[in-house]
């Protein structure tokens, strides 16, 4: 499947019409492993570079019809995972307004089509926007941008690359390859590769940015709620 490249809309001038709107905006990182760290880094670099003012959510807040708020992107909104669609669940109560960034969905049909506020999903592939356009959500706005995590700035000095990575490079032994298999609940069996040296990276960077929203806060100086 293919996506029509003038379809890609920026995501960051889309949230930074509702704060010129007038609107509060609460950003909810996307827990998970190293990938959705990057990509909540790479959001908070593209929050501040937009000069967008965000508010960090945390558990407990109370909602206000002023707020609209930002899911980060990532791959929750799938049957793997609950993360995303008890945010969603939380919101559609409050009938709020949503925005899920570049994101990877798929069979979770109900809790998109049962949202209640408006709300827009921005895909990060073809695949995710033709699953969205065959669902019947009534409130719902699809758009296409590519994948946040692209857009990280590594020379960010807040940024701190694992050690863990050269470690256990070093352990594969020079000469020999290393594979670098996901181990977790997304991961698909290679008999090919069975026994080689393999390391899942997207578990080795730290995850306490996501895990702590005071550490979150810190990186992008983001408010607290």
């Amino acid at each position: 499947m293919s996506s029509d490249r003038s379809e890609i809309e920026d995501c960051f001038e889309f949230i930074k019409t509702k704060q010129d709107q007038g609107y509060d905006l609460i950003f909810f990182p996307n827990p998970g492993n190293s990938g959705d760290a990057v990509i909540a880094c790479a959001t908070i670099q593209q929050l501040e570079k937009r000069r967008i003012r965000c508010t960090l959510a945390r558990s407990g807040m109370q909602h206000k019809p002023s707020n609209y708020y930002i899911y980060s992107g990532g791959g929750n909104l799938v049957p793997f995972y609950a993360d995303a669609a008890k945010v969603l669940a939380s919101l559609s109560r409050q009938k709020a307004g949503l925005c899920v960034l570049p994101h990877s969905c798929f069979g979770v049909d109900s809790v998109l089509q049962l949202y209640e506020g408006d709300h827009t999903i921005f895909a990060r592939e073809a695949t995710t926007q033709h699953y969205l356009r065959s669902l019947d959500a009534r409130h719902l706005t699809i758009k296409i941008d590519h994948d946040i995590g692209l857009s990280l700035d590594m020379e960010d000095p807040r940024l701190a690359m694992p050690r863990t990575f050269n470690a256990l490079y070093g352990n594969a032994g020079r000469g020999q390859s290393l594979c670098i298999l996901r181990n977790d609940c997304e991961s698909v069996a290679n008999p090919l590769l069975a026994g080689k040296n393999s390391i899942d990276i997207s578990n080795l960077w730290p995850k306490s940015l996501l895990k702590n929203p005071a550490s979150t806060a810190r990186m992008g100086q983001l408010p607290q709620v």
